[in-house]
């Protein structure tokens, strides 16, 4: 599925979509990743959990809190760097003018 891989032009997915010719190869870019993408998201629940383990626990002090925090920021940015990586593959696959094509498809789009 395309969860964690953004939203309208930024969504692989939309692009196939738009670029049908292009369709395959995009797939073939989200499904190479899709296994790193599926461990940085299950990595950034966990950090979630995590956090909200301490924030509940007696035991722990509003620093193990921040600390549980800093860990969630670093699970999300890996999991955005490696989302953004993913696009741009996606992006290289793109003439200028199918980027244009998409870009204006979605400009154009109610949101």
């Amino acid at each position: 599925h395309g969860f964690g891989l953004g939203r309208g032009a930024l969504n692989p997915h939309v692009i196939a979509a738009a670029v049908p010719s292009k369709a395959g190869a995009i797939r073939a870019v989200i499904a190479g990743r899709h296994v790193r993408l599926e461990q940085l998201r299950a990595e950034a629940i966990a950090a979630r959990t995590e956090a909200a383990a301490v924030l509940a626990s007696p035991d722990k002090t509003t620093g193990d809190f921040d600390d549980a925090l800093a860990r969630v920021h670093k699970a999300d940015d890996t999991l955005e760097t490696e989302v953004l990586a993913t696009l741009s593959d996606c992006a290289r696959l793109l003439t200028q003018e199918e980027r244009r094509t998409v870009g204006l498809r979605m400009h154009d789009s109610p949101r």
